[in-house]
């Protein structure tokens, strides 16, 4: 996530997404979606990579404001700052190491699991079951991996939430995991791909709701599926070719791009 004053790569939760149709984008390029996944050559893919937050569930759940606050009081706590004093040291160490987590435990020696751990105690009652995402999940082929900047807990408690069993996937690829440093960086892909177990990164799709995480993915070739935003940094706005295909939520592309049910 960019550095602004609501959403942050590291702080947990990425922003964005939406609820409808899937929205096939033109072809632009040799390794568009159209020629390379669809209903017929979907039995090729061998790998489903999705991040979490608001890919998974819908954006407006905002799990990120809860998020956002618990940080900042978390410096207040921890550094012995009044309120208005800590969001302003959070948003400049958001602005200086681009994650607030990364300027905790640079500047001043903060424990990133703890730090994690205090964030996302948060209440997940807002996020709603979703029948039609499990069912197409676990019927799925091929592998499926949660590839998220948050923790494998707070992961878990999201499924929960949506009535998913954790059984659908088969990795949990999480901030710690990636030795907490967040997507897009390169190293977290070379990780994915590990634990995706292919010989050919063009057998992977990927979903996440920011296109800055589905560049370094197109690069390596792997498949890159927009969920699309109302958040600004998160909105298709028709120029990133490195985005093969776009879609209001996981299950509309399952079902309408590709055929399962």
């Amino acid at each position: 996530m960019p550095p602004n004053d609501s959403a942050e790569t590291m702080g947990g939760v990425d922003v964005g997404v939406g609820v409808g149709a899937c929205v096939a984008r033109p072809a632009r390029h040799a390794s568009s979606i159209e020629g390379r996944l669809n209903a017929e050559t979907a039995s090729g893919i061998k790998a489903w990579v999705f991040d979490l937050d608001n890919t998974l569930y819908p954006h407006h759940c905002n799990l990120f404001e809860q998020i956002d606050r618990r940080m900042g009081g978390f410096i207040a706590d921890k550094l012995r700052l009044p309120p208005d004093d800590a969001r302003s040291l959070q948003k400049g160490l958001l602005r200086d190491y681009a994650t607030t987590l990364q300027g905790l435990t640079s500047r001043y020696g903060i424990d990133a699991h703890e730090f994690l751990s205090f964030v996302h105690d948060i209440d997940y009652a807002c996020v709603p079951a979703n029948p039609q995402l499990a069912g197409l999940l676990a019927d799925l082929p091929g592998r499926k991996i949660v590839f998220t900047n948050a923790t494998t807990r707070h992961a878990e408690r999201v499924l929960d939430r949506l009535q998913v069993p954790r059984e659908c996937f088969d990795h949990f690829l999480d901030i710690a995991a990636m030795e907490f440093r967040p997507k897009p960086h390169r190293a977290c892909y070379d990780a994915l791909l590990t634990h995706c177990r292919v010989a050919n990164p063009r057998e992977v799709v990927m979903f996440d709701d920011l296109p800055s995480n589905l560049k370094t993915a197109h690069e390596l070739g792997i498949a890159t599926v927009l969920i699309d935003t109302p958040s600004r940094y998160g909105r298709f706005v028709g120029d990133e070719r490195y985005i093969d295909a776009v879609a209001e939520n996981v299950e509309s592309f399952l079902e309408g791009a590709l055929g399962f049910s």
